[in-house]
């Protein structure tokens, strides 16, 4: 079901929450990675964990 629904204009974020910590800030990552806004960092957002969050790709990992 996710990967028929998964585009670019609305895209899935699967978010892997074994650690919920890492969890949550990927989660914040994710969204700020996919908005612009003025005076973004992406150094100072981070990195997003491929192994926690991502899309339809990741579900049967």
């Amino acid at each position: 079901m996710l990967e028929p629904s998964h585009s670019d204009v609305a895209p899935w974020a699967i978010i892997r929450s074994d650690d919920k910590r890492r969890a949550r800030l990927n989660a914040i990552r994710t969204v700020l990675h996919a908005l612009d806004y003025t005076n973004k960092d992406p150094k100072a957002i981070g990195g997003i964990d491929a192994a926690i969050c991502g899309g339809p790709d990741i579900w049967n990992v």
